[in-house]
């Protein structure tokens, strides 16, 4: 007699946008107040927070899909449809001399959903994590001077993604090309359309020190000879103009006296010269 085993199949990876059923509505439920700004003008925020779902068919699932707390990362993956990136860079940049190194460098973004956005203000909700947020209102008040602005927002859990440059031809939509940088390289990109907004980079290329370095530079070899060119050019013009001073007063001094008369007596030879 054979004995059979049944092995469950593996979940596919989620390398497509998820789409989001429509009965599957985000329930805000959830309450946290929490201010910023421990002196001065400070912040006090409401957020109505919706977790994410576990209604079966509303959960997104995949072998490329993991959960930190609230938030659902997909390693490497896309943002789910209709759903905006943010912050799209370097996960954890450093250092990378090599060209090469590109190969291992790993990109990340946060995505939202319609109507929410991803800012530094409200970026990450205690006891919630990164989370995707809607202004509902916002006023302010001043008093002795300083400003308390109360804000009430909705807040739904962020999704991360995550991919390499060798995962970008599986993705779709695929994620933009990106360079090596320290910084955030896009605020924003609607995936599935043209990248734009870039900024400036600053290369992983570079030694992180290099900026460090060149403002020293500045401070210990520039700015010591613009000082020193100008005090040379003050000591020269001092001495050009002493110089002078003491020419005129030398010329002033050999010049031989007039005595009475001598105006009237070189007229009298100018009148008989002529």
């Amino acid at each position: 007699m054979n004995s059979t085993t049944t092995v469950a199949a593996a979940a596919p990876a989620l390398t497509t946008p998820f789409v989001v059923p429509a009965s599957c509505t985000d329930s805000f439920d959830t309450t946290i107040t929490y201010r910023t700004g421990l002196s001065g003008d400070a912040t006090h925020i409401t957020a109505y927070a919706a977790f994410p779902q576990t209604t079966s068919g509303c959960q997104a699932s995949g072998a490329n899909l993991h959960r930190d707390g609230a938030t659902i990362v997909l390693r490497p993956g896309v943002c789910p449809s209709d759903w905006v990136a943010y912050n799209l860079k370097v996960d954890g940049p450093q250092y990378y001399p090599n060209p090469s190194d590109a190969a291992s460098v790993t990109f990340d973004a946060v995505c939202c959903s319609s109507g929410f956005s991803m800012t530094e203000t409200y970026y990450s909700i205690p006891n919630f994590g990164p989370a995707c947020t809607k202004l509902v209102s916002k006023t302010q008040a001043a008093t002795s001077g300083l400003t308390t602005t109360t804000l009430i927002v909705s807040a739904h859990a962020a999704w991360q993604i995550e991919w390499m440059a060798k995962d970008a031809p599986t993705l779709t939509p695929q994620p933009p090309s990106m360079d090596l940088c320290y910084d955030v390289q896009m605020p924003t990109w609607t995936p599935g359309s043209a990248a734009t907004g870039r900024k400036k980079c600053r290369s992983l290329q570079d030694s992180p020190d290099k900026h460090q370095y060149d403002g020293l530079v500045y401070i210990a070899i520039v700015l010591p000879t613009v000082i020193g060119f100008l005090l040379i050019t003050g000591c020269i013009c001092c001495c050009v103009c002493y110089r002078r001073k003491k020419n005129r007063q030398r010329r002033e001094a050999e010049r031989p006296a007039e005595l009475p008369g001598d105006e009237a007596s070189s007229l009298e030879l100018y009148k008989y010269t002529t």
